[in-house]
């Protein structure tokens, strides 16, 4: 539904939520009381997911062509299974100069 309503109406800058909340409430009648709430709570889901984008407080899809979202930084390294290994207690050095 939130889909149909930002493909329906068709706004340059993105739909803000009263706008699809309308839209919504227009086309399918009678809607349950947490109308709102639900509304809300979806269009964040979705926004995080990262199938609607957020510009200036309106909602409004990405382009599809765009390249995906990526996340901070780079990748943590695969943990070489040789060096989890325990030592023995004597061998780490807990200070220069010590041991």
């Amino acid at each position: 539904m939130i889909f149909a309503a930002i493909d329906a109406l068709k706004e340059k800058e993105g739909s803000n939520k009263s706008s699809i909340s309308h839209y919504i409430e227009s086309t399918h009648g009678d809607l349950p009381a947490g109308h709102a709430n639900l509304l809300s709570d979806n269009l964040n889901k979705i926004k995080e997911v990262g199938e609607l984008a957020m510009v200036k407080n309106n909602y409004l899809r990405p382009d599809p062509s765009a390249s995906p979202k990526w996340g901070r930084g780079w990748p943590p390294k695969a943990k070489d299974p040789s060096s989890l290994e325990a030592t023995a207690p004597g061998s780490c050095r807990a200070y220069k100069g010590q041991g």
